[in-house]
């Protein structure tokens, strides 16, 4: 073996999502182009499946002048959420997550990070990470979790006594699934839900290397300047999920809670909006930090092995420094003298294991995924009147400040 550096033909074995069941079909369609443009003909084939025909259908059947929201397909808040702009978002966040798990997969490797004598697991790891990105049987797991969701739906759509556009109540008093209905039911529910359920699929994978790349043996460097020994590129990586959080908070929680809450005109001290809303602030940044954890018993140990071996040198170094610097028969101190740049030195790197970090995660890494979980309610606060008149100023003030700059010269 002459070592992992990358090929050009074994990169996509870093990817979680290259060369996937998903995104073989999607090339087999013609749509193989990453980045903007893949996002947008992607995105377009997505609305085309799931919101077009259900649309046409509403229309041709089920349209009425003076519909009340509920039963309007055009004003289901929620839907349109996830549709435009769910798959965009879940697109754009496959592409950056892809990215960024790529590129942390491969510094482990470059830097190095791994020991020589455990590169060999690590290469295995690469090679089971390629056979379950394109198990079939993972796939069709999540198809059909997808399609028992949607049936737990549609049944609870069908006995709520309620008529929406899904289902309409007949002269017999029976709900019974319209058109539109039937196509959300069987086509555009359970593709949406196999969306969020291969994320969970790619994040749950993700999180099982990182588990069985802490169990390597790792060449961690205590007196790293990133303070978590060389590992911060984790937490780097980590924050990048906060796009998939971003992308299922607007178009899963931010949208029904605002359908809920516009079209049902339900309240929102009822827990069926603000239960989802506080589980899901509180677990999403949880759940990608986790992960990071597992890299606790290596940082702990090092760190304090490293402090131990530190301090026994630093006190022989300390005696010889004070026997000649403070006790010695110098007149004149020579601030260039080799000693005192060495004890600097030292001092220096003795602060920045003090400082070492047993978890490769900063506050600025946590600020970032809470923002990306608490933003997309934030609309929804301003329309309830939660967010603070204060804020509120400021924000009409930088506004204004906006407005008055001359763009055009």
């Amino acid at each position: 073996m002459t070592g992992l550096m990358p090929s050009k033909e074994s990169r996509a074995n870093y990817s979680l999502f290259a060369g996937d069941n998903l995104n073989r079909i999607f090339a087999r369609l013609g749509m193989r182009s990453e980045g903007a443009l893949g996002i947008v003909s992607r995105s377009c084939f997505l609305w085309f499946l799931t919101w077009i025909p259900p649309a046409i259908l509403f229309w041709c059947f089920s349209y009425e002048p003076d519909l009340e929201p509920r039963n309007n397909f055009f004003r289901d808040v929620a839907g349109l959420g996830q549709c435009f702009l769910g798959y965009p978002l879940f697109l754009y966040a496959e592409w950056k997550i892809n990215k960024s798990t790529s590129s942390s997969l491969r510094t482990f490797v470059e830097r190095p990070v791994i020991d020589e004598r455990d590169k060999a697991s690590f290469q295995g790891l690469l090679t089971k990470l390629h056979k379950l990105r394109t198990l079939k049987a993972l796939d069709l797991t999540y198809l059909l979790l997808a399609y028992i969701f949607s049936w737990l739906w549609i049944s609870a759509e069908l006995q709520n006594g309620v008529s929406t556009w899904h289902a309409r109540l007949g002269e017999d008093g029976q709900e019974h699934m319209t058109w539109a209905g039937i196509w959300a039911a069987l086509i555009g529910v359970p593709i949406y839900n196999y969306w969020w359920l291969r994320f969970i699929g790619k994040c749950s994978l993700w999180s099982w290397i990182l588990w069985k790349i802490s169990r390597l043996r790792l060449l961690l460097v205590p007196t790293h300047p990133d303070r978590t020994a060389g590992l911060y590129f984790i937490s780097k990586t980590q924050t990048s999920f906060g796009a998939a959080i971003f992308a299922f908070g607007v178009s899963a929680v931010a949208a029904t809670l605002g359908h809920k809450l516009v079209i049902e005109q339900a309240s929102p001290l009822t827990f069926a909006v603000w239960g989802p809303l506080l589980g899901y602030i509180l677990l999403a940044p949880l759940v990608f930090t986790l992960p990071l954890f597992a890299f606790t018993p290596h940082l702990k140990e090092l760190k304090q092995k490293t402090e131990e071996q530190f301090n026994r040198q630093l006190a022989v170094l300390s005696r010889r420094f004070e026997e000649k610097w403070l006790y010695g028969k110098k007149e004149t101190i020579d601030l260039a003298a080799p000693e005192i740049s060495a004890m600097a030195d030292i001092n220096s790197a003795y602060s920045t294991v003090e400082k070492l970090r047993v978890v490769p995660f900063d506050f600025e890494s946590g600020a970032k995924l809470i923002a990306s979980t608490v933003s997309p309610f934030l609309p929804l606060a301003h329309w309830l009147g939660l967010v603070p008149p204060q804020i509120q100023e400021f924000g009409s003030y930088v506004k204004e400040i906006i407005e008055s700059l001359n763009w055009h010269g």
